[in-house]
């Protein structure tokens, strides 16, 4: 955590979050009429996190 910068935070979010939402949103524009499926997959890392990771592996608490 000692590590982490406004750069790398930034960095990572724009890859890892709007990097997805944005590819997803122009391939849905592509669909057309007929419609269409986006299956995101992700890692891993979400529940086994890397060490020097905690950008790339936060993740949400689930209820």
């Amino acid at each position: 955590m000692i590590e982490i910068d406004a750069d790398h935070l930034n960095t990572q979010t724009a890859l890892n979050i709007a990097g997805v939402l944005f590819v997803s949103k122009h391939t849905t524009m592509a669909f057309g009429d007929a419609g269409g499926s986006i299956i995101n997959i992700s890692s891993i890392e979400g529940v086994s996190p890397i060490p020097g990771g905690a950008v790339y592996c936060a993740r949400p608490k689930l209820r």
